[in-house]
């Protein structure tokens, strides 16, 4: 009898097996040919890409699968086609909807190359081959890249590329903080005297490339101690030597 019952319970464990296979495989079936078909395509950020242009490189397209999205593939499609996006993202919500968010440099720098300028974003790589008037953008001074090739990072000589690095580091430390929109120009011509110019008056010696952050953080504060201090005059440029934390220094000099 006891053998009996081991082997009933033995045929229902693999009926059910059985059962919840073939409910996997309808699902599934439903899923991809029926139900949870894509009707809704939404993109989130503002953009110079219009929606239609970002969907359609996305390579998304509405009546297919919800379930056979590959997020990470879309969005690599964007980014390589679409410079000026720094970030790209897909989501769904089920049944039918996916969301396409997107970022966009919200600072952009200028620097020289083959003659030409080239516009790029702060992590460095090449977004515009092409600089607009319009365009706020910040100057990069003191170092030329030995390649800069539309949409992709760009390399620097063997001599310089401590100096990119370098760089790198200034331009995120900027591209953190709220004062990037006054930034007029980063001169890496010395990695030990990195110097921005700022709000078109102001020359400020950072120092080392890894005190931009926190040099930055304490400028708004220091010029308006200089300005308070009677001594500084608006028809000067206004030199401030942040390279020792301890003990900022400043001068003028006439334009």
């Amino acid at each position: 009898m006891e053998t009996k019952r081991v082997r009933r319970f033995g045929n229902s464990t693999a009926l059910y097996i059985s059962a919840a296979i073939l409910l996997v495989l309808i699902l599934t079936f439903l899923g991809t040919n029926v139900f949870l078909k894509i009707i809704t395509i939404d993109v989130l950020g503002d953009s110079r890409y219009s929606k239609s242009e970002i969907v359609k490189v996305s390579g998304i397209e509405a009546g297919s699968s919800i379930i056979r999205i590959d997020e990470a593939s879309a969005s690599q499609r964007i980014l390589a086609a679409m410079p000026y996006i720094e970030e790209a993202s897909i989501t769904y919500k089920l049944p039918d909807k996916v969301f396409i968010s997107i970022k966009e440099s919200s600072l952009l720098l200028s620097i020289q190359y083959n003659q030409n300028m080239l516009i790029i974003n702060p992590q460095g790589r090449v977004v515009d081959n092409t600089v607009y008037p319009e365009l706020k953008l910040v100057e990069i001074i003191g170092f030329v890249p030995l390649e800069a090739n539309l949409g992709s990072q760009m390399k620097a000589s063997i001599d310089d590329e401590t100096k990119l690095r370098h760089l790198l580091v200034v331009l995120s430390a900027i591209d953190e903080s709220p004062l990037k929109n006054s930034v007029d120009y980063v001169d890496i011509s010395n990695i030990s005297r990195v110097i921005i110019g700022y709000k078109e008056h102001f020359t400020v010696i950072i120092g080392i490339s890894s005190d931009t952050a926190s040099k930055l953080a304490l400028l708004e504060e220091k010029i308006a101690q200089i300005i308070a201090s009677g001594s500084y005059n608006p028809l000067f440029r206004c030199i401030i030597d942040a390279s020792d934390p301890s003990e900022w220094t400043w001068g003028q000099e006439a334009y």
